[in-house]
C-alpha cells in the first residue's frame, strides 16, 4: 500500500479518480458514537478483485452513529491482488480509520466468511500471501479495548461492495 492513500468520502460526494486523496471534513466523524471519551466505530467492509488475481479494491462503509448523520465511505485501489487479499486490505483500512478516530470499541461486519473465521481463530490461515495480512489485522484489532467481527449476508453489505468496486475501478484506470 506504499504510496496509496484511501479515498474518504461522504455518501453525497462525487467520484474522484484523478488522485488518491484523503478528504477530511465534518463527515469523517460520522460513524463515531461519543459518550464523554468513549468512541464506538461500526464498519462494513468488502474486497473486490476482477480476476483472481486482478485489478482489486478495498472498501469500508462506516455506519452513521445517529439518525440523520451522514455515512462515511473509504475505498482504496489496490492494483493487482487476489479477492482474499482485497478482503484483508478492507479490514486493515477500516481498522486504521478506527484507530485514527480514537475508537474504544470497533465492530466490523464482512460478507467474507473465510476472513471472519480466520480472524476469530476458527479457521487457519493457510495461504502464504494472507499470513502477513492476517497478522497485521490481528495486531491492529488487539489495540482496541473492544473489538468484534461478524459475518453478514452479501445483501447486507452492498455499500461496502460498491466501495470495493470503486477501488477496483481505480486499479483498472491506473
Amino acid at each position: 500500500m506504499a504510496g496509496r492513500e484511501p479515498m474518504l468520502r461522504t455518501a453525497a460526494s462525487r467520484r474522484d479518480f484523478g488522485r488518491a486523496a484523503f478528504e477530511s471534513s465534518r463527515a469523517t466523524r460520522d460513524s463515531i458514537l461519543r459518550s464523554d471519551t468513549f468512541v464506538k466505530v461500526t464498519a462494513f467492509i468488502d474486497g473486490a478483485a476482477r480476476g483472481n488475481p486482478g485489478p482489486a479494491g478495498a472498501g469500508a462503509y462506516f455506519a452513521p452513529a445517529a439518525p440523520g448523520e451522514p455515512a462515511g465511505e473509504l475505498f482504496l485501489a489496490l492494483g493487482r491482488a487476489t479477492n482474499n487479499e482485497a478482503e484483508y486490505r478492507a479490514l486493515l483500512l477500516a481498522l486504521e480509520e478506527a484507530r485514527r478516530r480514537g475508537a474504544d470499541e470497533v465492530t466490523i461486519f464482512s460478507d467474507s466468511l473465510l476472513l471472519v473465521e480466520q480472524i476469530k481463530g476458527r479457521f487457519r490461515v493457510k495461504a502464504e500471501n494472507l499470513k502477513p495480512l492476517a497478522r497485521e489485522a490481528l495486531e491492529r484489532a488487539r489495540a482496541f479495548p473492544k473489538f468484534s467481527i461478524s459475518h453478514v449476508r452479501r445483501e447486507k453489505n452492498r455499500d461496502a461492495d460498491r466501495l470495493a468496486n470503486l477501488g477496483a475501478d481505480g486499479s483498472e484506470a491506473a
